[in-house]
């Protein structure tokens, strides 16, 4: 939730920060002026209040004395909304979207003390805000005005709104925090039953959707159920095992549309912590990521983007909910957008042209705000190539933004400074582990005190005074060796064959100690699919007595093969339980898998064609007829390969072929003649 002025405030008067208006236009993704507006709007509050003003001393704003008093005890909710119009605006369109039988103006005049030809102002720019989310004010008789749209786009609005609006819930009755309250326990819960933590922000999105759904339910405004089949996502289900929580929470009869509006929102949150969020269609997501790689790494030859699984791995778990919100035309503000527009500007662009790749791929359009995360994960990585000095202090990084913001922080911070960070965490899971554990400093981005620890509270993206506060703290132990600038340094002396510059970017990180050695020593060669799918890893007609069974059967190949340990079908076993929705891929075909780290000794592939097929919980794959298994090292050497199975998968005659085959030399010809 974000309002400038409150957040001016904590800065200046508060914390009594020293930043310059360029510093906080950055920070807040406004412009200059906008910020030197927003300081006249505090100032002319703390004059009337006859405080001390924030003093402008050639563009860097200071005040003189601490303030220990939150922003909203200093002006009762009127006198806020006479001097901020653009909160007073959002907060007659969340009255107006709370309201069961239209509006008059007449009638808001009586609770807004403006003045009409103000009013008239503001609903104007109302209306048009309300358009751009595909919702519409619309003239009635004897009435005034009512609100017309599809009930989710008219929810995502209020929602939206409230989000936006810091004070919002800070002024509400004892039966709203109630509300909150019990809306927050019952998001954590689901949270736990998807195995993953959502990010702060994203719990924050979800309770104000919670409040918006609540107050258009007391209105009668509800989503209707649909006839249409929807697919049992893991998210579906969760709602459905909690509706009858939900019912007492909204008072209201959970329809089947109500169900798959809160699914929809649990698949838009992001998570802060993870294992692996397998989706819908993860196969897809895993070969438009590694293409997307590889087309950002055309422009940044030596950055070793294709060699880092972190950055695989944190673009493919933020692609899923920010696919979904580009589904639901769900709009998010970065932060961060301006700091990558204006710190990252050439990554940026060569991200935004790349990310044409998931856009065609996916069949969405990715917002500037949403590839701005994906250009945060790559400027991360380029961050994680600097020289890293032994480190000495033990810190953790607590951050709300999520994945791609903690990421690009923690590596600033391994890049720039002497210190070890153990863990990153959200506010939540910090305040839990600290019960049980200490660390020399707690490095945050968002207010956070815990008992007996030292804090240094920074912005995401590090700025200058930050830097100061830290080196004074942990040291500074930077080693500006970039691998791309040595290169860059070569090849103005000696010509460098495009296709050894990857080999000479490896070569120095490793002679640098940039990365670790059995990086180096795994490589990254992509064997085709008859390299690993070859006849001893096929089976035809294994009679399986349920889906456990023929999963062991497809891992059993795997280690016989050398491929795998028996903790990785055990892995996999565990994958299908958390995931099995997600495990059938198509009508009729099965692909467990499991995290490397449970046992995977090899890049292999396994299939097993079942004597009667089995039923593996996907409500409209099912049963399954034949089994694929995947190991794999890491997330990306496995690509080419799985591609090509992709390919015969897509092919339904092909898939005919190999169910029907006798023989595992029947299917062997079958993928060697796709090739």
């Amino acid at each position: 939730m974000n309002n400038r002025l409150n957040t001016l405030f904590e800065a200046l008067c508060k914390r009594q920060e020293q930043p310059t208006v360029d510093d906080l236009a950055r920070r807040l993704g406004v412009s200059t002026r906008t910020v030197y507006n927003d300081v006249d709007k505090l100032n002319s509050l703390l004059g009337s209040l006859k405080l001390e003003i924030i003093a402008n001393n050639r563009g860097t704003l200071s005040y003189p004395c601490g303030l220990t008093t939150d922003f909203s005890k200093l002006l009762d909710d009127e006198e806020l909304l006479y001097i901020d119009p653009e909160l007073r605006r959002s907060r007659i369109a969340e009255h107006i979207l709370m309201l069961s039988d239209g509006f008059s103006i007449d009638g808001l005049l009586e609770s807004y003390e403006v003045s009409r030809n103000t009013l008239l102002r503001d609903m104007r720019d109302i209306r048009e805000m309300f358009l751009s989310k595909g919702v519409s004010l619309e003239s009635k008789s004897f009435v005034g005005y009512v609100v017309r749209g599809d009930e989710a786009f008219v929810r995502n609005l209020l929602a939206s709104m409230l989000f936006e609006d810091r004070l919002f819930f800070e002024s509400i009755s004892e039966e709203d925090a109630a509300f909150v309250r019990e809306a927050s326990r019952i998001i954590d819960e689901m949270a736990s039953d998807l195995l993953v933590e959502f990010s702060e922000e994203s719990v924050e999105r979800l309770v104000c959707t919670a409040y918006a759904s609540w107050k258009r339910v007391q209105i009668g405004k509800l989503i209707p159920g649909s006839s249409a089949h929807r697919t049992e996502t893991k998210e579906l289900a969760v709602a459905k095992r909690r509706s009858s929580e939900l019912e007492r929470l909204l008072c209201t009869k959970i329809t089947s549309g109500e169900l798959s509006y809160i699914a929809d929102k649990l698949k838009e949150a992001s998570v802060f912590r993870y294992d692996e969020v397998i989706s819908e269609n993860w196969i897809e997501m895993n070969l438009l990521v590694s293409r997307f790689i590889e087309e950002v790494s055309r422009s940044f030859p030596g950055a070793g983007f294709e060699q880092e699984d972190a950055l695989y791995e944190g673009l493919l778990n933020h692609l899923r909910p920010a696919y979904w919100r580009a589904v639901n035309h769900e709009h998010i503000d970065n932060p961060m957008l301006g700091f990558v527009t204006e710190q990252c500007a050439e990554l940026h662009e060569v991200v935004s042209c790349a990310s044409q790749i998931l856009d065609k791929g996916l069949g969405v359009i990715f917002q500037e705000g949403e590839v701005a995360y994906f250009t945060l994960f790559f400027a991360a990585s380029l961050e994680r190539s600097h020289k890293v000095a032994h480190r000495r202090v033990s810190a953790i990084v607590v951050c709300r933004e999520g994945i791609s913001t903690s990421q690009i922080l923690k590596a600033k911070l391994y890049a720039e400074f002497d210190l070890n960070v153990v863990g990153v965490y959200s506010v939540r899971e910090a305040r839990s582990w600290l019960l049980q554990n200490h660390v020399d400093v707690v490095i945050t981005t968002v207010p956070f005190r815990a008992e007996g620890q030292e804090v240094i509270e920074v912005e995401p993206q590090i700025l200058e005074r930050d830097r100061k506060r830290l080196r004074a703290r942990l040291g500074s132990s930077r080693v500006d060796v970039d691998v791309q600038e040595i290169i860059e340094i070569v090849e103005r002396y000696v010509r460098v064959d495009e296709g050894a510059i990857e080999n000479l970017s490896r070569e120095l990180k490793s002679y640098l100690g940039i990365l670790p050695n059995d990086q180096e020593k795994k490589g990254r060669y992509q064997p085709m699919l008859k390299e690993v799918l070859t006849r001893d890893l096929i089976e035809v007609g294994f009679a399986a007595e349920d889906r456990d069974a023929a999963v062991r059967e497809a891992g059993r190949l795997l280690v016989d093969k050398g491929f795998a340990t028996e903790g990785y079908v055990d892995g996999m076993i565990e994958n299908v339980e958390v995931n099995g929705t997600y495990i059938v891929i198509a009508p009729g075909i099965a692909m467990p898998h499991a995290r490397p780290e449970k046992g995977a000794k090899g890049i292999g592939f396994s299939v097993i064609t079942l004597a009667e097929p089995v039923v593996f919980g996907h409500p409209t794959n099912d049963p399954v007829k034949l089994v694929i298994a995947l190991c794999a090292v890491d997330h990306q050497t496995h690509l080419k390969a799985l591609s090509e199975l992709a390919d015969i998968l897509a092919d339904e005659t092909k898939v005919r072929q190999i169910e029907d085959a006798r023989s595992a030399d029947e299917i062997a010809n079958i993928i060697e003649g796709s090739n």
